[in-house]
């Protein structure tokens, strides 16, 4: 699986693990030059790279994906972690 975490979630505690699953993770906490991305341009990011974004972020990527789903545009996904303490 392709996926995108967002910056709040922890490349150590998150992506190692996955990444030792055979996932193909990408973690923004690992590129500070990401750090303060906005979140469309982080699901213009993954979208562009085939990539499920992964974050805990739920309300502005539900609102994000809604915006997309409007235009027509079709990310690759999003899964919203709720409860998780990075």
């Amino acid at each position: 699986m392709r996926l995108l975490l967002d910056e709040h979630l922890s490349a150590r505690r998150v992506a190692t693990p996955l990444r030792r699953r055979g996932h193909d993770v990408e973690a923004l906490h690992e590129e500070p030059a990401a750090w303060g991305m906005s979140d469309e341009k982080v699901l213009e990011r993954a979208a562009a790279s085939g990539r499920i974004v992964v974050t805990r972020n739920g309300r502005a990527f539900i609102a994000l994906a809604r915006d997309w789903a409007d235009e027509g545009l079709d990310p690759a996904g999003i899964l919203v972690v709720w409860g998780y303490r990075s």
